[in-house]
């Protein structure tokens, strides 16, 4: 089969999904449903090549189902008494894009929930249009087909192999070796520091980060399992920080253990033996190492053992993208509305499947890097799927005698389905293929329609992609630099509104946590774009070395013997901190003057306004964004 061009994985998967399709569409014609179809769509849509994948994606599938399949027909029932079509339309509108905002804000198979809730709206309201009183049924038709698929999904699953479990912790594993290893350079001579090495390092753990939600999936114990690795990522972080402007002084013999250290992360010590090491090691006078060492130690997997006495650990606070979500929601709930009036003026019945296909297109493909590129290749593949939908309409159901001929005269067409994903060079096209000949296939007895109208309907389903296309080309246009951007701009915009008000200290733990992650997506939007996570990681330590300096000021003023002249130098420091992407320099000059006050605070004062300097025209940048 490799000669010919197949993925044996990829087939054998394939061909599983297939055959558990064709169950799903005789169980659901058997059982009297309308719709068999959306079964075997279901069996498509949720299975996954992971086991654990599998299992949760299917939980939240069927969940966004019934979420959208009660709003849809609430909606309709609502259109009867009050507006009609145009009341539908404005509300799928709406509705579609809270669910793509809310798609891009969540993680996970949660965000796939959130965006299968908006277009299945969409296939309850328009798909009977022309018999609004019988959405009810329509509804629990969908809803029924649904969870029949989800469980024959999972049955399938059951072939499905668990997937590989330690890729991620031994890449959190080896990464705490190269860490370690550079603190123990910064204790010999600060100078040996291989920051190139650090750079690598964050760039990994920018795409670990990409990846636990995923293998974190498919049970309670496994997404407590994917909150510990990003507890371990947070500390990973930390400790780079530090690394990029070391603080302690040259400690040669405990440069030595801390390399012995390193050596037994990288021999894969027990991870009991490790922390106690590591909880050796961080008894040393400087206090910022100190609290590296600490947290890398209390970030290892416990594998049982009682939790430290006394020990409050960080918060982990996660970004989310608002900006990114109101664009996606504007977007789709736009490409919605434009669809929807054609089909209220026009009354053209296949509209109605050009609004399905672009509520999936623009909403689902709104959590994708890049929908611009992908689109093209969905519209190849949904035309395949129109072409298999129409040739099984009319060169071989007009052949069978009864509904049980066309269900068995579809299975051959599933079944190429399950061919073309293992192909190598149909993968990217079998799956819009296989929903959109069960999309335009429903097995119905006796036959209606005609030849022109199965073309139209063919057409109304692979310009949707092309509309899709066109409304991410012109609306908020997605791209890693777009989105790198308005992450920079929103984290100097968050440390110049803590500035901006009193009582900064007590907000920096919960700023520090979210700064560390979204540094993490900065690198990760910034290696896409080729900026290079090097210039990302210096901007963050100029942002967290102002968030440091903010609190310290903030602490400064609040102290009731400080003098007059003193206090008013440091709320002018804390003010040009409020605007110090509208004037930098003027910022830094402040912070030099709060340093030359003296005191322990003079160091972080001054290093803050060395990396205002350094920074500038990233923090100026900030405010054009």
């Amino acid at each position: 089969m490799d000669r010919y061009g197949f993925d044996a994985g990829r087939l054998a998967y394939g061909l599983r999904v297939a055959l558990g399709a064709c169950v799903a569409l005789i169980l659901s014609w058997l059982l009297g449903l309308e719709h068999p179809q959306w079964a075997a769509m279901t069996v498509w849509a949720a299975s996954q090549p992971v086991r654990a994948h599998l299992v949760e994606k299917s939980l939240f599938r069927g969940a966004g189902t019934l979420v959208g399949v009660v709003f849809g027909v609430a909606l309709t029932a609502l259109s009867l008494r009050l507006g009609g079509a145009p009341l539908i339309v404005l509300g799928l509108a709406l509705w579609v894009g809270i669910c793509a905002g809310a798609g891009n804000l969540l993680r996970g198979f949660a965000s796939y929930g959130a965006l299968l809730a908006g277009y299945s709206a969409v296939m309850v309201a328009v798909l009977d249009s022309a018999h609004p009183e019988d959405v009810a049924a329509l509804g629990l038709d969908r809803a029924a087909t649904v969870l029949l698929g989800v469980a024959v999904a999972l049955v399938v699953g059951l072939l499905t192999p668990a997937g590989v479990e330690a890729e991620i912790p031994r890449r959190l594993r080896l990464a705490n070796a190269t860490i370690l290893r550079q603190i123990a350079a910064a204790l010999r001579d600060p100078a040996t520091v291989d920051n190139a090495a650090l750079t690598r390092t964050l760039s990994d753990l920018a795409v670990i980060d990409d990846e636990i939600d995923g293998d974190g999936a498919g049970s309670l114990a496994a997404r407590r399992e994917a909150r510990n690795r990003r507890v371990m990522l947070m500390a990973q972080v930390a400790a780079i920080l530090w690394l990029r402007a070391p603080t302690a002084a040259p400690d040669p013999e405990r440069a030595g253990a801390i390399d012995a250290i390193a050596a037994r992360f990288e021999a894969h010590a027990p991870a009991a033996e490790r922390r106690v090491a590591l909880a050796r090691a961080a008894r040393q006078p400087d206090p910022e190492l100190r609290k590296v060492l600490a947290d890398l130690g209390a970030a290892l997997p416990r594998q049982g053992e009682p939790p430290e006495p006394d020990r409050r650990p960080e918060p982990l606070i996660l970004h989310r993208d608002w900006a990114l979500a109101r664009e996606a929601g504007t977007r789709a709930g736009a490409a919605i509305l434009a669809i929807g009036f054609l089909w209220v003026v026009t009354g053209w019945t296949p509209f109605a499947l050009v609004m399905l296909g672009a509520s999936i297109m623009t909403s689902v493909f709104s959590t994708f890097e890049n929908p611009l590129a992908i689109l093209p290749k969905v519209a190849v593949g949904q035309a395949l799927g129109a072409a298999g939908a129409i040739a099984c309409r009319w060169l071989v159901w007009p052949h069978m005698g009864g509904e049980a001929g066309l269900v068995l005269s579809l299975l051959p067409f599933i079944l190429l389905g399950g061919l073309l994903t293992g192909h190598r060079r149909t993968q990217a096209q079998a799956f819009d293929y296989n929903m959109v000949v069960l999309l335009l296939s429903q097995p119905l007895w006796p036959l209606t329609g005609s030849p022109g109208h199965s073309v139209l309907s063919g057409a109304a389903v692979v310009a949707a992609p092309l509309l899709a296309w066109l409304a991410f080309r012109y609306i908020h246009p997605p791209s890693a630099a777009r989105r790198r951007d308005a992450l920079a701009r929103a984290m100097v915009l968050e440390v110049e509104a803590m500035a901006a008000r009193p009582g900064a200290a007590s907000r920096l733990p919960v700023w520090r946590a979210r700064l560390r992650h979204r540094l993490l997506r900065l690198i990760r939007w910034s290696d896409r774009t080729g900026a290079g996570a090097g210039a990302a990681a210096a901007e963050g330590l100029a942002l967290l070395r102002l968030g440091q300096a903010v609190g310290r000021l903030d602490a400064r003023i609040a102290e009731a013997e400080l003098a007059g002249g003193a206090r008013r130098r440091l709320t002018l420091a804390r003010a040009r901190i409020a605007g110090v992407s509208r004037r930098p320099r003027r910022a830094a000059a402040a912070l030099d003057a709060a340093a030359r006050l003296g005191g322990r605070d003079a160091p972080v004062f001054a290093a803050a306004a060395e990396s205002i300097r350094d920074n500038a025209a990233f923090l100026a940048g900030a405010r054009l964004r």
